[in-house]
């Protein structure tokens, strides 16, 4: 019993350290300021 707690805390902080990595690096690349600045959206005044 304690080996299978131990394995499910492992595989848990496993997935927990995975997803955690995966969203950081997601993060950069979905940056709306940055892709704002590169490609401002159209003022809704201009008409």
């Amino acid at each position: 019993m304690l080996y299978m707690t131990s394995v499910l805390l492992g595989f848990c902080a496993l997935i927990g350290l995975v997803g955690g990595a995966l969203m950081y690096f997601l993060r950069i690349p979905l940056n709306t300021k940055d892709a704002e600045r590169i490609d401002p959206r159209p003022e809704h005044n201009e008409y």
